[in-house]
């Protein structure tokens, strides 16, 4: 009986050093381990709602640069449109102008032909 009893001691002692040893430190790693984990999934969540917020301000910043391109050419082309009128504008009143003078012009050239021109000649003598 001594014996067997030796032998049940050193099995309960062999069974708890297993337990206080390998089995309990094994469980309390894999709570640890989940707790990590659901930890990285709420982490990873809050990160992809980051992500998402910032994508969309992204988008909306693209938007907004993209709208004020758009303002800024057609300020542009408006300002050529007005440029080119004004220039139009300025034409037509030459335009006017010139037709005015030029019955004048053609007036006067044949007075000019007609006058009489010196040469060089006629300087030396």
């Amino acid at each position: 009986k001594d014996e067997q009893k030796e032998l049940f001691s050193l099995w309960i002692r062999q069974v708890e050093t297993f337990f206080t040893i390998k089995f309990f430190p094994a469980f309390e790693h894999e709570k640890v381990l989940k707790d990590k984990i659901k930890q990285n999934k709420k982490e990873d969540a809050e990160l992809a709602g980051l992500r998402k917020i910032q994508a969309e301000e992204l988008e909306r910043l693209i938007a907004e640069k993209e709208e004020e391109a758009k303002r800024r050419e057609a300020a542009l082309l408006e300002e050529r449109a007005k440029s080119k009128k004004q220039f139009s504008k300025k034409y037509t009143a030459w335009a006017r102008v010139l037709s005015q003078i030029r019955p004048q012009l053609k007036k006067e050239a044949p007075k000019r032909e007609l006058s009489p021109k010196k040469s060089p000649e006629d300087g030396r003598a």
